[in-house]
């Protein structure tokens, strides 16, 4: 396929490379020109580059991978659908409602992908798959924990966190991190339905976004767990635990992508390593983000299935909003409270 791609900083271009290596061929735009030249120079494959873009949609492309900053998103969402391009689109912070997107699906004839990175990553859809066999055979969900932590000097280390989008108020990492992370609790859990939460910025880091969100949540079937991020760490952590009543998961992510489970009634302890173990460092994230965006291409090209739609992408807008809402009010907040109740124009 002749693919568009629009925004050229660090995941624009891992697009790039993981499409080129399926034999895709490229049309390319950044509004920052500097950018275009170092992608062309960075890449061993042909790109053409586009001078703006509209030239890009018009191209003749088949389809379109959106990697902006989020409070670009609206724009590009809105430019795919007028030109009939399907698209992917990184993850996001706010999105506009679901039938938002219908209308405009209907209209254009074009299906819009979202970013659905956990989708991809074995050890949640395994799981996913337990804990959904469990639901079935009549044991209980408890509880759950999650968190995730890291050190946002660290994403782009020759960035001051102020001068990109992720250490800025209105689009900070901890915002997005909240969506983000929260697709490993759809996965898991189901939909969320209310929060309690609160944010703050705790460390001496000196960036304007808050560092910390702590969010109780409780979902759709009842159950109520903990979502904790943290970007003042220096010991990254991805990791959890879901409590049932046959016993205990605990996961982590970030160091081996290893599944424990302590069967309470046999008193014995499994431990698995979904999609194989990786000495020191886990499970090959590069991988991941692969597959992601490789399915999203065959899904257009060959009508392959796609794990996630707008409808949990949105649960994980309201729930943003809610969380944030929850912190001002001090209170529970429903997600069906905030929906279509926030101005989602800017994205953020």
């Amino acid at each position: 396929m002749r693919i568009g791609v629009i925004g050229l900083g660090s995941m624009g271009n891992r697009r790039i490379r993981d499409l080129g290596g399926e034999g895709h061929e490229f049309v390319v735009w950044d509004p920052n020109p500097r950018r275009i030249e170092d992608c062309i120079d960075r890449h061993s494959f042909q790109l053409e580059a586009a001078e703006s873009l509209q030239a890009l949609l018009g191209s003749g492309v088949d389809a379109a991978v959106i990697s902006t900053p989020p409070d670009t998103h609206i724009e590009y969402l809105e430019a795919c659908y007028e030109h009939a391009v399907p698209f992917f689109c990184e993850a996001g912070i706010l999105r506009p409602p679901v039938d938002w997107f219908e209308e405009r699906e209907r209209n254009s004839g074009v299906h819009g992908y979202p970013s659905g990175t956990w989708y991809f990553h074995p050890l949640y859809s395994y799981l996913g798959e337990r804990l959904a066999q469990m639901r079935e055979d009549g044991h209980q969900i408890n509880t759950f924990r999650y968190h995730y932590a890291s050190f946002l000097p660290l994403w782009h280390p020759r960035e001051n966190p102020n001068d990109f989008y992720a250490g800025r108020l209105k689009t900070g990492a901890g915002r997005e991190m909240v969506a983000f992370e929260g697709n490993a609790l759809l996965m898991m859990m189901g939909r969320p339905r209310r929060v309690v939460a609160y944010h703050s910025h705790c460390s001496r880091l000196d960036f304007e976004a808050h560092d910390s969100y702590h969010l109780m949540v409780e979902m759709d079937g009842g159950v109520r767990g903990e979502l904790t991020i943290d970007l003042h760490d220096r010991l990254p952590v991805r990791e959890g635990r879901v409590s049932t009543s046959s016993g205990t998961f605990v996961f982590d992510v970030a160091a081996d992508s290893t599944v424990t489970f302590s069967d309470v009634e046999s008193g014995k302890t499994e431990v698995t390593h979904p999609g194989g173990r990786r000495l020191l460092c886990g499970l090959d994230l590069e991988k991941v983000y692969r597959d992601e965006i490789v399915t999203f291409a065959r899904s257009v090209e060959f009508g392959e299935p796609y794990p996630k739609g707008w409808a949990e992408e949105c649960a994980l807008s309201d729930l943003v909003v809610a969380a944030e809402r929850s912190a001002k009010e001090e209170k529970w907040v429903s997600l069906e409270e905030v929906v279509s109740s926030y101005d989602w124009s800017s994205g953020v």
